[in-house]
């Protein structure tokens, strides 16, 4: 059985743990010795011992036990940061000591602990900047959940059960994405375009395809499948009717030298307005310039 280890004077007391605190508020810089205290050679290691906590921080916990220097508690984070400064410890067991380098190493019994201050929340420890950033973003996910999710689905149009493969409908193609091309023919749901990746990606929404053959139907997971017969084909006879497109823009766009054209033509003055008068400076030279030629 352990023997309770005696302590050396008042080396342990909430006197020392308030004067320490004094000197830390002002500005010194804290000394974590104790003069006076138990040579770290004396320390017993069979021995239990009671001691004070005196420093809770990102090193750990520290406990004075009477020695001149104070020892490392060795103890879970999640207790540890639950202790406070001059809270009093019993059943402290000596797990290493080394008086060269000044270190000692305890440990306590969970069951020993005194009672706890409760966690604290971290909603009530959180400042009012991160509860509004909370509430602003639980704000735009009930925006983003308010709208509706697009679907593919086209109410009032007709149903799959009533195509059969090998029809050829005209289609227009409303989605293209890494899943692939989706054409609109007409059906309760898009069908999925059955070209090469490099053809695919060619394709844009609102593309017209005259001939899709249809592949398959899957009823039970309301999909269906169509083809071209010539993708390239297809693909070069839409790029040309865009080209043709963007031709019929350009020529509607009036050209720039018409533009100047028309901005030379406001600047002339309208008939019956008189020009206007020059400056003095112009005057004098052309004076200068009627004498010159007089003379």
């Amino acid at each position: 059985s352990r023997v309770e280890g005696s302590r050396g004077g008042t080396s342990g007391s909430p006197a020392r743990v308030a004067a320490n605190t004094m000197a830390a508020a002002a500005g010194k810089k804290k000394d974590w010795s104790h003069e006076g205290g138990m040579p770290l050679t004396e320390v017993d290691a069979e021995a239990s011992y009671s001691g004070t906590v005196t420093n809770v921080g990102q090193y750990g916990v520290f406990v004075d036990f009477g020695a001149v220097k104070d020892a490392l508690l060795k103890i879970p984070s999640k207790l540890g940061r639950r202790l406070r400064r001059g809270m009093e410890l019993e059943g402290l067991a000596v797990l290493s000591c080394d008086p060269d380098a000044g270190k000692v190493v305890m440990e306590l019994d969970e069951e020993k602990l005194p009672e706890l201050p409760p966690r604290p929340r971290r909603s009530q420890s959180a400042g009012p900047r991160l509860q509004d950033q909370k509430s602003s973003t639980g704000s735009a996910s009930q925006r983003k959940r308010s709208k509706p999710r697009k679907t593919w689905d086209h109410e009032g149009a007709t149903a799959l059960e009533e195509f059969q493969v090998g029809d050829v409908h005209e289609g227009k193609v409303t989605n293209v994405s890494v899943y692939g091309v989706f054409v609109d023919i007409g059906a309760v749901k898009d069908a999925r375009l059955n070209v090469p990746a490099t053809i695919g990606r060619k394709f844009r929404i609102g593309d017209v395809l005259a001939d899709c053959t249809l592949e398959s139907i899957d009823l039970e997971t309301q999909r269906m499948s169509v083809s071209l017969a010539d993708p390239e084909a297809a693909v070069s006879l839409i790029c040309r009717q865009r080209s043709g497109l963007q031709r019929q823009k350009h020529s509607l766009v009036p050209s720039r030298q018409s533009q100047k054209g028309k901005r030379r033509q406001k600047r002339k003055p309208p008939p019956g307005h008189d020009p206007p008068r020059p400056s003095r400076r112009e005057e004098a030279t052309n004076q200068k310039e009627a004498s010159r030629l007089r003379s």
